[in-house]
């Protein structure tokens, strides 16, 4: 009788304990983390365009920064596998720094720390057909095609 006693002490704690700690098990062994994959940037001399596919459909989030910090951020709750996060303005021919992560649910990925260097600023278009008009002691007018 003792014994049965005890065994049924034992069984009840046992099932609370299922009942409380079930769903926790259960997430974790169903919990889906996106895979980030082939992760690119395009630099401009103000702007960059970093994208990235993942596994599953999840956000997307960019942080980056001058230094390892990455401390800006730009992201996009609409969920996708195919990731595209503009940057800007940048500064032209600068070191940065980045890195990615992606959420599907609470469930997130990261990557580690990227870097690129914006590009120079563009050579400005050639002028054709100049011509000067008006001059002036404190002045003169420019006129081209």
């Amino acid at each position: 009788m003792k014994y049965k006693k005890e065994a049924l002490k034992f069984i009840a704690l046992f099932c609370i304990e299922l009942i409380v700690l079930l769903p926790f098990y259960i997430s974790d062994v169903y919990a889906v983390q996106p895979v980030i994959s082939n992760i690119k940037v395009m630099p401009a001399h103000n702007s960059a365009e970093v994208t990235w596919e993942t596994d599953i459909p999840s956000t997307s989030a960019v942080n980056y920064g001058k230094n390892s910090y990455v401390e800006l951020s730009r992201t996009s709750s609409q969920v996708s596998t195919q990731h595209l996060i503009g940057l800007g303005p940048l500064i032209k021919n600068l070191h940065y720094y980045f890195k990615v992560k992606s959420c599907s649910g609470s469930d997130c990925s990261g990557s580690g720390i990227s870097d690129f260097r914006t590009t120079a600023a563009p050579a400005p278009s050639k002028i054709m057909g100049l011509d000067n008009g008006i001059i002036t002691p404190r002045s003169i007018e420019l006129k081209w095609d």
